[in-house]
């Protein structure tokens, strides 16, 4: 019996240009005929991924394993509701020179609405979303896996604080404080946007990905095992487990914002604040894409080979479509653009990408793989 793949999705951070990524797993559910959440066996996202991953994994009720939006309807957000999130652009340049450049009013009041009360151990996938915890001084990953502990209850967030929390970028939304569950200041949380240091959560997923499948063939080989389950040599150690892994990395785009030596050789904090978010952003994805290529190469059988993974993302968005915070129709319509054009790619041999990975690639069970 061949082993059941184990698809993963990665969504990077971007801001308004989630957009892209949202439209890319609409015209997925489209051609496949399935939920996102169908189709992937664990979601990570960063930022407005971090949002784009709760929403395909939000449940239509408590208990319930149909999600409540489809990718389509998150493009409706995105689109018809950015500019609630987004508000006052002009003052916000000027803002953002001394202090946040948005009120956080606009994503709250979408993220209550469009999740309520849900909790993290409502998803009806994994989900890992990422955050900074700059009070404390660390990284930090909402893990849907880890608050099935009940030692660890106190970490089972609402989702609509998560959202808070993993978009909360520097210079453009105030951070996110959380002490609902501690009376001891010392353990306050002061959460800012993943996107600081995972702003493409490929790397991150990898890693859950492999513990999730360790745990889950070291279970079989104990099931099956003719020794007892605590004999040594029962259980094959988790690094000679072989991999069967497919990830969809989705990112935003690659913004052209070069910068001279000319025109920053003066520059003081004022002016690199803005500029060193978008640096960090994304060369730490473009890292991490180099480095995933390497730890999931294609696997050859002698005769034709098999991805394993495949990331998409614009390679290049003009400078006035770039900026994370422009929701205004005009800048939409040209992100969609962008994505359209995504979507149609396609590879070296003249076929689409897109129709490769929903008929080859994202295959179900149901779908005979």
């Amino acid at each position: 019996m061949v082993e059941k793949t184990f698809k993963i999705l990665s969504i990077d951070g971007g801001g308004i240009r989630g957009i892209i990524p949202a439209m890319v797993l609409a015209a997925i559910e489209e051609k496949t005929g399935k939920k996102i959440s169908e189709i992937f066996d664990l979601i990570v996202g960063t930022s407005t991924g971090g949002i784009l991953t709760l929403g395909l994994t939000l449940p239509q009720e408590e208990g319930s394993t149909v999600p409540k939006l489809s990718a389509k309807d998150i493009v409706a957000i995105y689109e018809n509701r950015g500019h609630e999130i987004f508000k006052g652009r002009f003052w916000s340049k000027f803002r953002g020179l001394f202090t946040s450049s948005y009120a956080k009013r606009g994503l709250e009041k979408i993220a209550k609405e469009t999740f309520q009360e849900a909790r993290l151990s409502d998803v009806i996938k994994p989900v890992i979303v990422t955050s900074y915890d700059a009070q404390r001084i660390g990284t930090y990953y909402f893990n849907s896996r880890e608050v099935l502990d009940p030692d660890k209850d106190e970490e089972n967030f609402l989702l609509r604080d998560i959202i808070r929390a993993t978009s909360a970028a520097p210079t453009y939304f105030v951070p996110f404080q959380y002490n609902s569950y501690h009376s001891d200041p010392s353990l306050v949380s002061t959460f800012i946007d993943g996107g600081v240091f995972a702003n493409n959560p490929a790397m991150l997923a990898y890693v859950e990905a492999k513990i999730l499948h360790d745990k889950r063939d070291q279970a079989v080989q104990n099931k099956g095992g003719s020794k007892g389950l605590n004999q040594p040599g029962d259980v094959a150690s988790p690094r000679d487990i072989a991999e069967n892994f497919f990830m969809l990395s989705l990112g935003t785009g690659s913004v052209e914002k070069s910068l001279n030596y000319h025109c920053t050789k003066f520059w003081g904090w004022p002016f690199w604040a803005k500029p060193i978010v978008d640096i960090l952003m994304e060369s730490s994805a473009n890292s991490v894409d180099f480095q995933v290529k390497h730890l999931l190469p294609p696997k050859t059988d002698g005769f034709s080979s098999n991805l394993r993974y495949l990331r998409l993302s614009p390679p290049r968005i003009l400078k006035k479509h770039g900026d994370m915070a422009n929701a205004n129709t005009k800048n939409i319509q040209a992100l969609k653009t962008y994505a359209r054009d995504l979507i149609q790619e396609k590879d070296n041999e003249g076929f689409m990408k897109l129709d490769l990975l929903c008929n080859h690639y994202l295959k179900t069970d149901g779908d005979g793989q």
